[in-house]
C-alpha cells in the first residue's frame, strides 16, 4: 500500500495556477433534500431548458452516500433515475437526480484544453439556478441544501509522468515505492487519506490509484480530489464562499502531496 506523510501547511489565498494541469474531470455539485414528487416527466421538461448546449440525454445509475438506499418512487417503488445532459462536444455535462444537482467538465480523449475553474464554477451557478427556479415552478418545492462537493480528477500517464511504480517517488512526496518486489513485479496500488478543511468547513478526501484510461484503456494513476462541506449554513452567499474554500483546499493539497520537480516540470506551475 502506499503512505503519505499528510502533514500540510495552512491555506492562504490561491495564486497557484499550473499552464499544463494533469486534469481529467472537475465535478462541481451539491445534494439537497430528496424532492420525493420530482417525477421522470419532469427530467424532460428541464431538458428543453438546456436543450440547445446539451443535445444528448443519457440515464446512469442512481448515486447513494454509503449506506443508503436508492431513491424510489412511493406508488410504483422504482428506482428514480440519475440523468445526463450532454453537450455536443462531450466535455460538458449536467446530472441531475432528484436529491442532487451535478456540472461535470472532462476530458473525452485526453487532449481538451483544461476550463478553469472560474469558468466552470461560473456553468454551475448558472444552471444549478436555473434547475432551482424550474423545480420552484414544477412542483413548488425549493430545494434545501444538505452538502456541497467539490471533485478534481487527475490522471498520470504511463509514458509521460512515470514508466514504473518505482518513478512515483518523482511524482509524490514522501512515497517510496519499488518497481519490483521478491514477490513479483508490482501491478496496481491503492491508498486513500482524508484531513479536515479550516474552520470546520468540511474535508477534503485524497484517493490515489492505478486505472486504465476509458478511452485508450492505458495505464493511468489517478488522483482524485474530494473536497465536501459541513451543514450548510442558511445563508445565501455561503454557498459561493464556500466552493471558493474547497477550491484553495483542492488546489493546496494537490502541491502538498506532489513534488516540486513535477509541478515544475511536467504541469508548469506558475505563481
Amino acid at each position: 500500500m502506499l503512505h503519505f506523510d499528510n502533514k500540510r501547511s495552512d491555506l492562504t489565498v490561491m495564486t497557484i495556477s499550473f499552464s499544463a494541469p494533469p486534469i481529467n474531470e472537475v465535478v462541481v455539485g451539491k445534494t439537497f433534500q430528496p424532492l420525493s414528487r420530482f417525477l421522470v416527466p419532469y427530467y424532460g421538461r428541464f431538458w428543453q431548458l438546456v436543450q440547445d448546449e446539451f443535445p444528448s440525454c443519457e440515464h446512469a445509475p442512481a448515486l447513494t452516500d454509503p449506506g443508503s438506499q436508492p431513491l424510489v418512487e412511493l406508488i410504483t417503488g422504482s428506482i428514480l433515475p440519475r440523468v445526463w445532459y450532454v453537450s455536443d462536444d462531450k466535455t460538458r455535462l449536467l446530472q441531475v437526480q432528484s436529491d442532487r444537482f451535478h456540472c461535470n467538465w472532462r476530458q473525452t480523449d485526453g487532449t481538451q484544453t483544461y476550463t478553469r475553474f472560474e469558468t466552470i464554477y461560473a456553468q454551475y451557478q448558472k444552471y444549478a439556478d436555473l434547475f432551482s427556479t424550474f423545480v420552484l415552478g414544477q412542483i413548488k418545492a425549493e430545494l434545501v441544501t444538505q452538502r456541497c462537493e467539490l471533485t478534481y480528477i487527475n490522471v498520470f500517464r504511463k509514458g509521460r509522468e512515470w514508466e514504473t511504480w518505482g518513478d512515483l517517488s518523482g511524482l509524490f512526496k514522501n512515497l517510496r515505492l519499488p518497481a519490483d518486489i521478491a514477490a513479483g513485479s508490482i501491478q496496481g496500488a491503492l491508498t486513500q487519506l482524508q484531513f479536515g478543511m479550516p474552520e470546520g468547513a468540511g474535508k477534503v478526501v485524497v484517493s490515489v490509484g492505478s486505472a486504465k484510461a476509458t478511452a485508450t484503456g492505458e495505464d493511468v494513476i489517478r488522483m482524485e480530489l474530494t473536497a465536501s462541506s459541513s451543514l450548510p449554513e442558511p445563508d445565501s452567499a455561503w454557498e459561493d464562499a464556500w466552493f471558493k474554500k474547497a477550491h484553495e483546499a483542492i488546489v493546496q493539497s494537490f502541491c502538498d502531496l506532489t513534488t516540486d520537480e513535477a509541478q515544475q516540470s511536467l504541469w508548469k506551475r506558475t505563481e
